[in-house]
């Protein structure tokens, strides 16, 4: 009975061992978008941001008429991507500065954290224009609930 008990045991300390990576450090950071540069008339009409060694914890300051989807990718390679579903809910800059990011940020081994991202602008909903966001376009705040 001792050997099966043992077997079990080992099993499943390597199960949860496998769930986390070795040596890695995990902590969390509230994340919102500022410096953004649009034309005049220009208008936010899709965001996508990508996480390298990190995950989105919350994500709060989702504009109404969007859509918002997450991919919390066990590879540590995550991605928010967001859209108007109708052309007045196309955004300008200083309403895209609510949008929260709470980053559960996991580096281990090699894999660093990075954000990086594209906003997709347009003035007349038929030429659009991508805008690169850059890991200075993300400034940090005080972590916590991005509620509060």
């Amino acid at each position: 009975m001792k050997p099966l008990v043992l077997k079990l045991g080992f099993i499943s300390l390597l199960l949860v061992c496998l769930n986390q990576p070795l040596g890695g450090q995990a902590d969390d950071h509230l994340f919102h978008l500022e410096g953004i540069r649009l034309l005049d008339g220009e208008r936010v009409v899709s965001i996508d941001v990508s996480v390298v060694a990190g995950d989105f914890a919350e994500v709060s300051g989702l504009p109404p008429g969007w859509q918002m989807n997450i991919d919390n990718d066990a590879s540590w390679q995550t991605s928010l991507k967001g859209s108007a579903e109708v052309g007045t809910a196309a955004l300008d800059a200083v309403s895209l500065q609510k949008l929260r990011m709470l980053i559960h940020r996991f580096e281990f081994g090699g894999l660093k954290f990075h954000l990086s991202g594209t906003l997709v602008v347009t003035k007349n909903f038929v030429d659009l224009r991508k805008v690169p966001l850059e890991a200075a376009n993300f400034k940090q705040g005080p972590a916590g609930h991005v509620g509060h």
